[in-house]
């Protein structure tokens, strides 16, 4: 029995590695496609609520497929509103964030959260903190400065505010989802954090008179990409924190700028140059070292730093 429990979470452990690295993959694809809706005519919000409509379809259908019960305990009816919000601002505020300062820019200030996520997690007694986690996290934050090159000369104080505000959001969400999840239905909670946040989205956007569509074939193009990317792998990220824990997932997420660029580079036409391949290199060791299992030493129990 002692076996088949290690193994049953190993096998655990290495799904919830490949969902982020799948959710990575769609996070870094979303921002180019989605500057391709806006030049198209879209409007961030009418994005984010049409992001949110497909998340709520897909984790619906997740659900049936695997006849989940979506019933969440009174006590914790609370948790989805609460993460609802939060997602729905998360999402907003990074988008928002885009319009009004350089992507490169709002990427570094969003891509603190992995950061932020490692100290909610150890001042909530989630989960320890050891030198390997920490030079870890330290390292890819570098990476991502290097990879992203970004330009300190635009000093926007309302796209700033946004870009850090949006990732001080998925932190919370990430650690409040990745212990809820432990107590309750994973499938459950996602899927009414997922209603919440689409209700929000819409209702935030007609009162705003944001709702706006692309009008043309490109802006549709990146609409759609964006829309499907994004859904896709916000779903995947939350699902995969109960099965490795947030610090975990939010140090192999750092794979995001890389794609991103990558992207950028395919779609925008730009160049990649000696600091961002630099930059690489340390975000690939930085996940190295901080998706290796963690150990645990005599009497340790539950999900721990390494």
């Amino acid at each position: 029995m002692p076996y088949d429990s290690k193994n049953d979470a190993a096998k655990r452990e290495r799904i919830g590695l490949c969902l982020v690295v799948v959710a990575a993959f769609g996070f870094g694809i979303s921002p180019s496609y989605a500057k391709l809706a806006y030049e198209g005519g879209a409007e961030p919000l009418t994005l984010v609520a049409a992001r949110f409509t497909i998340c709520v379809l897909i984790m619906s259908i997740v659900a049936k497929v695997r006849q989940t019960s979506i019933r969440v305990s009174g006590k914790l009816l609370y948790l989805p509103v609460i993460m609802g919000l939060l997602l729905a601002w998360n999402a907003t505020g990074y988008l928002s964030a885009v319009k009004e300062i350089k992507v490169s820019l709002a990427a570094a200030l969003f891509y603190t959260f992995p950061l932020q996520v490692a100290v909610f997690s150890w001042m909530m007694g989630f989960e320890l903190l050891s030198i390997r986690r920490i030079a870890a996290l330290s390292l890819g934050f570098v990476g991502v400065l290097f990879v992203i090159s970004l330009g300190l000369s635009e000093m926007n104080i309302y796209g700033i505010v946004l870009a850090l505000g949006a990732g001080c959001g998925v932190a919370l969400t990430s650690v409040l989802f990745s212990r809820a999840a432990d107590i309750n239905n994973s499938v459950a909670l996602m899927l009414w954090s997922m209603v919440v946040a689409c209700l929000f989205s819409w209702l935030v956007t007609f009162l705003l008179g944001d709702f706006a569509l692309p009008h043309t074939r490109g802006g549709w193009n990146g609409f759609l990409v964006s829309m499907l990317g994004f859904s896709l792998s916000v779903i995947a990220y939350y699902l995969a924190l109960p099965m490795i824990g947030a610090i975990r997932a939010a140090i192999v997420a750092n794979l995001e700028p890389i794609i991103a660029v990558l992207m950028a580079m395919l779609i925008l036409q730009e160049r990649l140059g000696v600091l961002q391949i630099t930059g690489i290199v340390l975000i690939v060791t930085a996940v190295y070292m901080g998706s290796r299992k963690p150990t645990q030493g005599p009497g340790q129990s539950g999900v721990q730093g390494s």
